[in-house]
């Protein structure tokens, strides 16, 4: 039994010297010069060391500075409390300074084949300037391999995402806005036109005020003399009432649909370019791929947000803030009546605007909470659609749904869908590679109604 353990032991040490020394002569040729490993090379790379002194070929001397030095990773140790902590967790030790006195730096080695831990403000005063290049082709490398990570997060997502998209919409309540705004543009346009100018610049709605021109009596005072009538004089000023509740009602300029719909042609463009070759683009292209991603995902969840909040357009408050504002305009105004509006055109024929219905808008899946092949499911790239592998390997199909795939994010997400009619199967595309079975019994646990 000694000696199997020995052999698995020696195994384990030969594969993990392996696995540094081909890191090190990655890390070794990219940082020394202008070019760059493989984009799937690089994503092998972990360039974070939790355990510093566990490196393969770890040495606490200090390494000779005629020899280049090459990153092999950084090390942060920082306890949380910072040096209220340091009785607890002491320095970790600096090849540079002979002693403990850092928590954050780098791991580097040289033609020695030896690592050494150098503090992160140490290393330059050790090398000199030269270790800046150095140090900046590694944070190239890193920062590369992050926004790598982010699109491959996109690309795995990408499915959910799409079929989220295409639940909100084709469902009841952008149809149930769409026509309720063609209804207020039905009763009078213009009302219609400068509503929705005020809900897509965000501005305030005014009204005319009346107040006494106190300067203008005086001054007729010191014209008339005791002649003056000492009536009040009263000028109009444009009053502000605030901006328009529920304003995505009116919004005719990049709103929930627009939103959705750019947000669709962003992921769209990103897993194509993950598809196709990354190694031909540059970081800096890839991170504007990412977070063009990444910003229309943010814009898309604000416009549902917005969207759920269209009722309150009906609201008490914004029925009187239409009202006063629809006072300034001659050719109509607005009333609320029974909690909808009664809008009065100028040659009096009176139309009706009932309020929205309640409207229920699924949520979007967060970008952040795409499965990782890292974490608990891994895909293959070129396997068919019901290949999926966990990381054990064994292999399941694609909608099995794992034991922990229920959080409370996932519930209130099925709850939403669920209430908009999406059926089972759609509802299990939108959450990600979710069976219809697991969609139909979880419903039914959370005693959702039956349809």
């Amino acid at each position: 039994m000694t000696g199997h353990q020995d052999g698995s032991s020696r195994r384990a040490t030969v594969r993990r010297r392996a696995e540094t020394i081909e890191r090190m002569h990655i890390l070794t040729t990219s940082t020394r010069t202008t070019s760059r490993p493989d984009d799937q090379q690089l994503a092998t790379l972990q360039f974070r060391i939790d355990d510093p002194a566990g490196t393969e070929g770890y040495s606490r001397t200090k390494p000779d500075t005629r020899l280049e030095p090459t990153i092999i990773g950084h090390y942060d140790l920082r306890p949380t409390g910072g040096r209220k902590r340091l009785k607890e967790e002491p320095f970790f030790w600096c090849c540079h300074c002979q002693k403990d006195n850092h928590w954050s730096g780098f791991v580097v080695t040289n033609e020695t084949g030896r690592s050494y831990s150098v503090g992160k403000d140490c290393a330059a005063s050790h090398y000199g300037v030269e270790f800046t290049r150095i140090r900046r082709n590694f944070s190239d490398l890193a920062s590369r391999q992050g926004v790598l990570e982010r699109l491959r997060r996109i690309n795995g997502g990408a499915a959910g995402l799409d079929a989220a998209i295409a639940v909100i919409l084709k469902g009841p309540a952008l149809a149930a806005i769409d026509a309720k705004r063609k209804e207020i543009e039905k009763a009078h346009p213009n009302a219609a036109y400068l509503l929705s100018a005020a809900a897509n610049s965000g501005s305030d709605l005014h009204e005319d005020v009346q107040v006494r021109d106190v300067a203008a009596e005086r001054k007729r005072a010191d014209r008339l003399g005791e002649r003056d009538p000492k009536t009040p004089i009263w000028r109009s000023e444009r009053g502000p009432l605030g901006p328009l509740d529920g304003s995505a009602l009116m919004r005719t300029k990049f709103d929930c649909r627009d939103r959705l719909i750019a947000l669709r042609a962003s992921v769209a463009k990103a897993v194509a370019a993950y598809r196709a070759d990354t190694n031909a683009m540059t970081t800096g292209e890839i991170t504007k791929l990412v977070k063009a991603v990444e910003t229309a995902h943010a814009d898309a969840v604000d416009g549902i947000s917005a969207y759920r909040r269209a009722q309150a357009f009906f609201s008490p408050r914004n029925l009187d803030r239409i009202s006063r504002w629809s006072a300034s305009y001659r050719d109509f105004s607005i009333s609320a009546v029974d909690g909808g509006l009664a809008i009065r055109s100028a040659d009096d024929e009176v139309r009706r605007v009932t309020p929205l219905p309640t409207l229920v808008i699924p949520a979007l899946p967060e970008l952040e909470a795409v499965p990782s092949d890292v974490d608990t499911v891994a895909v293959e790239e070129n396997a068919t659609a019901t290949d999926v592998k966990k990381s054990t390997g064994a292999v399941r199909p694609q909608h099995a749904t794992p034991s922990n795939a229920w959080p409370d994010s996932r519930v209130e997400q099925l709850r939403s869908l669920w209430q908009t009619g999406a059926s089972a199967s759609e509802i299990g595309a939108a959450l990600g590679g979710v069976s219809r079975n697991a969609v139909v019994g979880k419903a039914k646990r959370l005693g959702l109604p039956f349809r």
